[in-house]
């Protein structure tokens, strides 16, 4: 965002940016509201303060900031995508996905815009939009790995599974380590053997990801029978307590694995 600064002006936003740089944010918001005060449509320091708001966790601050600036700089791709990004991290995806759209008819080569316009559009379960836009945004960056993972799952929401492992075998050849990729993987496999192996090789990478616990012993169940699958299961509620489904599904594992299981009844009541 560039504006032709008078001499003070210019000596502020000079002083301004020191202080970000040595890490004084608050002194850095202070010197771009007095520039503000002299001059409020002053582009650079709109933008400026915005991100330092944003950087503060002042994030309605940044957005009033960047709608002003938007006012003043409508023709600033640039603008118009900082506002949409805020926008949709406030979940007000019908506000942002205007904005992305206007970054891109201003700048149709900006390949960012694509993509944050298609991880919004499948936030909002227009999944045959987010398809279409998703493929736009690899024709200008087609190694944006999260944007071909937007697509994997755009084709998985509409049940197009075989061309989604398509899209998440490219993820995975580029990012083996790739948890997500694995999981998203795993839930297109029709072998629930497959499956449980995909979502084992994902909590491997990373074991944060609780759920999968449950994952892997509802597919080991539809694959080696119930017996197989409780202890599983057993450790999906362990680690979350508060998990009613996996709970269910234990209760009905050790019931149909051993009718006589007095603990699975207490377990069925969720």
């Amino acid at each position: 965002m560039k504006a032709p600064p008078n001499g003070m002006t210019e000596d502020a936003l000079k002083r301004a940016e020191v202080q970000t740089t040595g890490g004084d944010l608050p002194g850095a918001a202070a010197t771009y509201r007095t520039i503000l005060d002299r001059s409020p449509d002053d582009a650079v320091a709109l933008d400026r303060l915005a991100t330092i708001e944003e950087r503060l966790g002042h994030k309605h601050r940044a957005a009033k900031l960047v709608e002003r600036l938007v006012a003043v700089t409508p023709d600033a791709a640039a603008a118009h995508l900082k506002l949409a990004t805020l926008r949709s991290a406030f979940g007000d995806h019908a506000g942002a996905q205007r904005h992305y759209g206007r970054a891109i008819a201003l700048e149709p080569e900006r390949a960012e815009a694509y993509s944050l316009l298609a991880a919004s559009l499948f936030a909002t379960h227009r999944f045959s939009d987010a398809e279409t836009i998703a493929q736009q945004a690899l024709l200008h960056a087609p190694d944006d790995l999260e944007v071909r993972f937007t697509l994997a799952r755009a084709l998985m929401a509409q049940g197009r599974l075989s061309e989604a492992v398509g899209q998440l075998g490219q993820v995975l050849a580029q990012q083996p380590a790739s948890a997500m990729g694995h999981v998203h993987l795993a839930s297109c496999a029709e072998d629930p053997a497959e499956a449980a192996a995909g979502y084992r090789r994902a909590l491997g990478l990373d074991p944060s990801l609780v759920p999968l616990h449950r994952l892997i012993g509802e597919a080991t169940r539809r694959a080696e029978g119930d017996a197989a699958s409780w202890p599983e299961l057993r450790r999906a509620v362990e680690r979350n307590p508060q998990d009613g489904e996996g709970w269910a599904e234990l209760g009905a594992a050790l019931m149909a694995a051993d009718p006589r299981r007095r603990r699975a009844a207490s377990i069925a009541r969720w």
